[in-house]
């Protein structure tokens, strides 16, 4: 199930039917050549997103564009993060 597609009361019976899980697909947004739209990466990752929601009831967030190819923002359209933004840090584990 398509998060973007439901309304709220659909959302809502979506994820009682799903159990809360969700997946976050997360693709590069960056130039990939003359050939192919800078969104193929983000595409594939929801496409795969989606499928696995067929077999799995899932709820697929909407993509998050992402990317840490500092090469990348030397051409148009690309999306060049800083690394330390995308690092996650884990506190306050239980041991």
């Amino acid at each position: 199930m398509r998060w973007e597609e439901q309304t709220g009361e659909e959302l809502a019976a979506a994820a009682e039917i799903c159990r809360g899980v969700c997946l976050l697909p997360i693709g590069v947004l960056e130039y990939h050549g003359p050939h192919l739209p800078l969104g193929t990466d983000m595409i594939r990752a929801h496409r795969m997103a989606c499928d696995v929601a067929e077999v799995e009831p899932a709820v697929v967030f909407p993509v998050l564009p992402s990317t840490m190819n500092a090469e990348a923002k030397l051409y148009p359209g690309s999306i060049a993060t800083p690394e330390q933004s995308q690092c996650c840090h884990i506190t306050n584990i239980p041991r």
